[in-house]
């Protein structure tokens, strides 16, 4: 497995953010608030990544690398993460970050 696969599992992290940044709002959490703590955690860089202004890495090189990795090995979370970037076409030359905000925002899945 090349180095372009062993990314897919910092990959994997920005929709894990995605979708616990989506829970906390739907729990009545302020994003800012779930945010800070997903920020004190494990995820932290990913969280950083997921907020990110200047990185410009599309969804669709974000799947392709995942779809590598788990056509070289049984990742199941990988296919979770895999048909979550590739949930939202119409964000396919967006960056990666804009998973998150989909995601928070609840937009519908197409």
């Amino acid at each position: 497995m090349g180095p372009t696969s062993l990314m897919s599992g910092r990959t994997g992290q920005l929709p894990l953010v995605a979708e616990a940044m989506a829970l906390g709002l739907r729990l009545g959490l302020p994003e800012d608030l779930a945010k800070a703590e997903l920020s004190k955690g494990p995820l932290s860089g990913a969280v950083a990544r997921a907020y990110a202004t200047d990185a410009h890495y599309p969804v669709t090189l974000a799947a392709k690398d995942v779809a590598l990795a788990t056509a070289a090995a049984e990742l199941p979370v990988l296919e979770a993460v895999h048909a979550t970037l590739t949930a939202y076409p119409e964000l396919a030359d967006e960056d990666l970050s804009r998973v998150r905000i989909a995601a928070v925002s609840g937009q519908s899945r197409e």
